[in-house]
């Protein structure tokens, strides 16, 4: 069963039906991408959708709810959880809060929830920070961010200090020269720095078209990007850029990692669809025990009238490069959330059983080259 030994953020599920326990993609070389079925369990949630799920080192889930106003945490997969809103945070009662499609959990089990609120009296400003709830619900503290911007992404790493992923208002309104993405806070909310500069940005005067246009496509990196902190290094990945980069703490750039999409034109001819790389964005990510990664990529093409979406998997090496074609998961549609100690993948499926409620089931599943 899957033990969680790391997770990442995911979207709120798009279900449909479930297909077999063994899919399957020919590779570049005529290998094969195989996904074998270990164990299933069917969780005990509330809700069968979620805007983001983590993990914790002793085993446990925790589930933010699609509203973004409530956690559950499942200490182990079939027992029941424990559920709470995030309406204590005292800013809830005196201002217009929003709150993000993203939390972090550090090793004492506290949950950090990014959001940004304005206050209802006259004169207030926007505020970014961050509400800290203990393990049963209380709310600890909240952390006004020294950011002026939307905290998007959030991770932790050891020692408390936050890192938060976020399009720096300032440099977008034109009253800073240098763009960056990821920046560093101190527990108390103070700024230590900022690091992973923004792609594309130079030569873009304030204000014109050509900048207006890679605003957007900025916007777009910081609200899709995934952030966290994983052995003292801390992970940014780019989802429309295609880019994976590794700092240490202190924010000195380890390596940059260029994601090349798979060849997916036999999984998408089917269903009337062009194998187009330029489609592809990242959708979710994982790093895997020997260094690879599994990715789901989110397939996006426009036909007349409107855009189509789907999502398939593909293995890679640690440099990026795609080791199989594009693959079906274990069932469909499922998405992959973690890895277990043995360095099996966790899924995330759903589970029908005839007219009665649906349920959020949870796979492990080996992954093979054949």
């Amino acid at each position: 069963m899957c033990s969680w030994v790391f997770a990442i953020a995911i979207g709120i599920l798009l279900w449909g039906g479930i297909g077999s326990q063994r899919l399957q993609a020919s590779g570049p070389s005529g290998k094969v991408l195989r996904f074998v079925v270990h164990s299933t369990a069917t969780l005990k949630l509330p809700d069968v959708n979620f805007a983001a799920v983590k993990a914790t080192g002793s085993g446990a889930l925790i589930f933010l709810a699609p509203d973004r106003w409530g956690i559950h945490i499942l200490p182990r997969p079939a027992e029941k959880p424990i559920s709470f809103t995030l309406h204590s945070a005292p800013e809830v009662m005196r201002a217009h809060v929003e709150s993000k499609s993203d939390f972090a959990v550090d090793a004492r089990g506290n949950i950090y929830v990014p959001a940004t609120w304005l206050e209802w009296k006259s004169g207030a400003g926007a505020k970014s920070g961050v509400f800290v709830f203990d393990w049963d619900g209380r709310h600890k503290a909240t952390v006004v961010l020294d950011l002026e911007g939307s905290p998007e992404r959030i991770a932790v790493d050891a020692a408390g200090q936050f890192y938060v992923l976020s399009l720096d208002a300032a440099w977008a309104k034109g009253r800073r020269k240098d763009c960056f993405l990821v920046h560093k806070f101190a527990q108390n909310g103070k700024r230590l720095g900022a690091f992973s500069s923004c792609p594309a940005t130079e030569g873009a005067s304030y204000g014109t078209p050509e900048f207006q246009s890679r605003l957007m496509q900025l916007r777009e990196e910081t609200a899709r990007g995934h952030l966290w902190v994983e052995d003292g290094l801390v992970y940014h990945v780019f989802p429309r850029s295609r880019v994976v980069r590794v700092f240490d703490t202190a924010g000195a750039l380890i390596r940059e990692i260029a994601l090349a999409p798979p060849d997916s034109a036999d999984l998408l001819a089917p269903s009337g669809l062009r194998a187009d790389p330029a489609s592809n964005q990242v959708g979710r990510i994982l790093r895997l025990r020997d260094g690879r990664w599994l990715i789901e990529w989110l397939h996006m093409e426009r036909t007349p009238g409107r855009e189509r979406r789907t999502t398939f998997l593909s293995l890679h090496g640690e440099d990026g490069r795609p080791l199989s074609k594009a693959a079906h998961p274990p069932s469909r549609p499922s998405i992959p959330v973690g890895t277990d100690a043995v360095g099996d993948v966790c899924f995330l499926s759903l589970k029908r059983s005839g007219a009665g409620p649906a349920a959020v089931e949870l796979i492990s599943a080996a992954v093979e080259l054949h």
